[in-house]
């Protein structure tokens, strides 16, 4: 099984967007209804957004908040999570959906859609993987979830008191 920054993201926004267009393959199209990799325009008070998904960096499965603080679920070595992500086509349609809404608004303002615990998009069902055979399979958060550093600084703190 691939690992989440391995698959590519598509979204649906969950607000509506007036002037919407979506990313298809950086043609920047009128919304048809269809899920993509980013859509740009207008929020309800007039502002223009680039919506996109934000991919998990390399070796984090899952990540949430809970009483003010960050947790995360790693998949192996915790040193090695902030590898490149340039050419991941979901860091790149975020990129052209915010110069994009640039050229069109002068300004863009981004709506990055993490993947994390607790995700709008997530609850509403409007953010899935691609498949390997071009199926869509909505973003669902585990059913057993570990913070790998709580776990650590636990053992930490246990090796301390000898």
């Amino acid at each position: 099984m691939k690992k989440p920054w391995e698959y590519v993201y598509v979204i649906r926004p969950i607000e509506p967007i007036e002037n919407c267009l979506r990313y298809a393959n950086g043609k920047w199209i009128e919304d048809d209804g269809k899920p993509d990799l980013a859509f740009i325009g207008l929020d309800a008070k007039g502002i223009p957004i680039a919506v996109h998904v934000e991919i998990p960096y390399k070796n984090i499965l899952w990540q949430w908040r809970s009483n003010q603080v960050w947790h995360c679920m790693f998949d192996g070595h915790v040193e090695r999570w902030l590898e490149n992500r340039d050419n991941h086509p979901n860091v790149i349609a975020g990129e052209k959906a915010m110069e994009k809404c640039a050229e069109l608004y002068s300004v863009a303002n981004g709506i990055p859609v993490p993947i994390y615990m607790m995700n709008p998009w997530i609850e509403k069902g409007k953010l899935w993987r691609i498949e390997d055979d071009g199926r869509l399979t909505p973003v669902k958060p585990p059913e057993k979830i570990e913070c790998t550093l709580c776990i650590k600084h636990l053992h930490q703190s246990r090796e301390k008191e000898g």
